[in-house]
């Protein structure tokens, strides 16, 4: 996930910022690092905790009745 975010922001932040090297290295890799972060959140929140959720309801069925232990 870093490197598609990587290449975003440097094609994004290359032309307006190519006279500043220091300023398109301190805005690239402060986006890069939060970038990245909210990314992996929001695949964590959208895709994985709903599978998660899904198969725990599978692997763990309601108890309809108790079974009688004689």
């Amino acid at each position: 996930m870093n490197e598609p975010v990587e290449r975003l922001l440097a094609l994004w932040l290359g032309p307006p910022l190519a006279a500043h090297p220091g300023w398109f290295s301190l805005a690239f890799l402060v986006l890069a690092v939060l970038g990245s972060c909210f990314l992996a959140a929001m695949l964590h929140h959208v895709v994985e905790l709903p599978f998660m959720r899904q198969s725990k309801k599978k692997l763990f069925p309601p108890v309809i009745a108790r079974p009688v232990r004689e």
